[in-house]
């Protein structure tokens, strides 16, 4: 600190003056370098959301913040150099690098751990393990990919929240945005109720049920068989495929046609499960 002051001292008018004006001048030329990088990348997301393979566009869009995120944190870098070298406090930190090592100076200045956070988020990227968009399950949080840079990515929690996980910390990842989505349904049905019967009321509740939702469905839902047998009933299970995401809603309104057909036919379920028609 001493030094410092010292070197200030010695700086007359003109050069103080100098000194000021390499400053203002990297502090100019970085906004400006900033606000061109910011418009360019913003038009290349633009022109990216045009792409019609949702896959390829979610990608492209998370590459294209990646490397704007790389574009501001080399301008930062330089512009920190310069201002240091202007100061004439370059020798200073090239002694301190040459004194401590570069290891030493990365981990006293905490930067470990982010130099970490940026390793892992390009290789999030190249191996676009998930994309912004996707639904995802990461350390334990499952939620929508709200956003995704070099140092963290965002989870918009189904419940409203949103949680920032540093890269470096993530140690699990669930895609639920693959090429498809699995639809279970199982439905627990009593021992009075004919087996046969059942069969032939959800072959016709799947006809109906796969035409009306064949834009959400990825492979047809089919009846397979009996796969479960309690005390006081048996289990029916349907599967099928949908497309990403759509597997929930599509379960839920399988379950509500089925539970309304049996209630209609007077077919009874198992396991304690009674339902009322509504007049």
């Amino acid at each position: 600190m001493t030094n410092i002051v010292e070197q200030l001292k010695d700086i007359n008018a003109v050069e103080l003056g100098y000194t000021v004006l390499i400053i203002l001048v990297a502090m100019v030329l970085s906004n400006v370098v900033l606000k061109f990088a910011h418009e360019r990348f913003k038009k290349m997301i633009q022109e990216a959301e045009k792409i019609e393979d949702k896959d390829k566009r979610k990608h492209r869009i998370t590459v294209i913040n990646i490397i704007n995120d790389v574009v501001r944190f080399l301008v930062y870098v330089v512009v920190v150099f310069v201002i240091l070298n202007s100061l004439g406090l370059g020798g200073t930190v090239n002694n301190l690098l040459l004194t401590a090592g570069i290891g030493s100076l990365v981990i006293s200045l905490g930067a470990q751990s982010l130099i970490q956070d940026i390793v892992v988020g390009i290789t999030l990227t190249f191996e676009g393990q998930f994309q912004v968009g996707d639904r995802v399950i990461i350390n334990g949080y499952k939620g929508n990919v709200w956003s995704f840079t070099l140092r963290s990515t965002c989870i918009a929690c189904l419940d409203g929240s949103k949680v920032y996980i540093p890269n470096g910390q993530i140690n699990s990842v669930v895609n639920c945005s693959t090429k498809f989505s699995r639809i279970l349904v199982e439905i627990p049905v009593s021992y009075e109720t004919d087996v046969k019967e059942v069969h032939k009321s959800l072959d016709k509740i799947l006809v109906k049920f796969n035409k009306e939702h064949a834009e959400d469905i990825y492979e047809q839902i089919e009846y397979k068989a009996v796969n479960e047998y309690k005390d006081t009933y048996y289990v029916v299970s349907l599967y099928g495929n949908a497309y990403p995401l759509k597997n929930w809603q599509l379960e839920i309104d399988l379950r509500e046609e089925i539970l309304t057909d049996f209630a209609k036919k007077g077919l009874k379920l198992g396991g304690n499960i009674h339902v009322t028609l509504k007049k």
